[in-house]
């Protein structure tokens, strides 16, 4: 990647950074929750569910208005919500208190993320989407990973309350970078080269989905022309359903997995960070081949099918896995597939949606997959603790959950073909 793009991308990928250590930061401090607090397993549960109650709102509404409205500077508004979220969570001491301030830290999150997502639909070129959207959600796996080992480590250190207001603090710092680095259009920004602007431009327009062949340029379309296509598309409405239940694994594992090593396996909280770092980082891995091999074989549906059928093997590997070693090296295989499946099914919107409904199209995708996943996984596994005392059949029903998306992909490959020849014509034509 080369040119100022890669200095606007890196703040985003910055953002992602922080956007998940603040997001699972609680997910550590789960077990000194219940014990202050006396919580039960479902109590807990739906703590840690109140964050997409937000989220799955948030998402659909965030994705219209990134349609809709200025991307910068509404971005950096968010970003502030949700700092300033993460440190008041460090005052909660009930119930009510923590549902509102998770709630409402989901809902800063879930606006956010369509806005996120659209601005690098405008600084990404075709042919290098996957790979770097694969490192955007890679920084997002490394926030999980060495997120919860800082995490970790100031709860041992400081206590969960004093935690929170730390990595709210930490948080500014992006939002400062992002109103100075970042515009909505590479057209926009003052310290771009005007020969960079023209090749992301003529590279994004041959690339559009509406793309009129009889006219030789896109069709530009209204955003109720957007909507309307993308609200009567069976594709999308699939990988909405991929979303969920890939998403759900992802979520279970983000919320319960400490607590999982810490009440079932008997690590400490502290030793729980660590072996946390190994399978996050495998994550940026999985997410960065997944994007890169899509990028190279034109073909993110087959990608994100052989992924998804091997997570749910590697995920109940961590179920009977015996030693440390064992468990963490069957986290890692399970993490690395989840998020190459994650990577494939998004950047797929990249390619198969108009731009002008792009923001609705990963709002709704969100927000009606992975926000109703997010709602669901963290309470479904808890109240399966209360009711066996074990985590093996929450884990265990999402593992082959992800295996239904991987068939849905199947039928999702024929359009991705089809798209993908129209384009290739497309290009001939202008060469010659």
């Amino acid at each position: 990647m080369m040119g100022f793009r890669f200095v606007v991308m890196s703040v985003l990928w910055l953002s992602a950074f922080f956007m998940l250590m603040d997001r699972v930061n609680i997910s550590m401090a789960a077990p000194k929750i219940i014990e202050e607090l006396h919580l039960s397993g479902i109590q807990m549960g739906l703590i840690l569910s109140a964050f997409y109650w937000g989220y799955t709102f948030g998402n659909p509404l965030g994705g219209i208005l990134a349609d809709l409205w200025p991307m910068r500077r509404t971005t950096t508004l968010l970003l502030g919500g949700w700092c300033l979220l993460t440190a008041l969570t460090g005052l909660c001491g009930s119930l009510l208190h923590f549902y509102l301030i998770r709630g409402f830290f989901g809902l800063m999150e879930g606006l956010s993320i369509p806005f996120l997502h659209k601005i690098q639909n405008h600084w990404l070129s075709p042919s290098e989407r996957g790979k770097f959207y694969g490192v955007y959600e890679g920084f997002a796996r490394m926030g999980v990973g060495l997120g919860l080992t800082l995490t970790a480590w100031l709860i041992a250190t400081l206590g969960w309350r004093a935690m929170f207001f730390l990595m709210g603090g930490l948080t500014i710092l992006v939002v400062i970078l992002f109103y100075i680095f970042v515009r909505d259009y590479p057209r926009e920004h003052p310290w771009m080269s005007d020969a960079e602007k023209e090749l992301i431009h003529r590279s994004l327009e041959r690339d559009r989905v509406t793309y009129d062949a009889a006219s030789g340029q896109a069709k530009k379309l209204s955003f109720r022309e957007g909507f309307g296509m993308l609200m009567g598309d069976m594709v999308f409405w699939g990988q909405c359903l991929i979303a969920f239940f890939v998403i759900a694994l992802y979520f279970g594992n983000l919320a319960w997995l400490p607590g999982y090593l810490v009440k079932e396996r008997g690590y400490t909280v502290l030793h729980s960070g660590i072996y946390l770092i190994l399978p996050f980082m495998a994550g940026f891995a999985g997410a960065v081949v997944a994007g890169s091999l899509g990028d190279r074989l034109g073909r993110r549906s087959l990608v994100g099918m052989v992924c998804c059928f091997l997570a749910c093997p590697s995920m109940l590997g961590v179920l009977y896995a015996g030693s440390p070693f064992s468990v963490v090296l069957w986290m890692s295989l399970a993490i690395f597939f989840i998020t190459g499946a994650i990577n494939s099914n998004g950047v797929l919107l990249f390619d198969l949606q108009p731009p002008e409904a792009f923001g609705t199209a990963l709002g709704v995708l969100a927000g009606v997959g992975a926000g109703s996943a997010g709602l669901l996984a963290p309470v479904a596994i808890g109240y399966l603790l209360d009711l066996t005392g074990s985590f093996f059949w929450g884990f265990t029903i999402l593992a082959f959950g992800i295996l239904l998306s991987g068939v849905i992909f199947i039928p999702i490959s024929f359009r991705e073909k089809q798209v993908r020849e129209e384009k290739a014509a497309r290009l001939a034509l202008a060469i010659h």
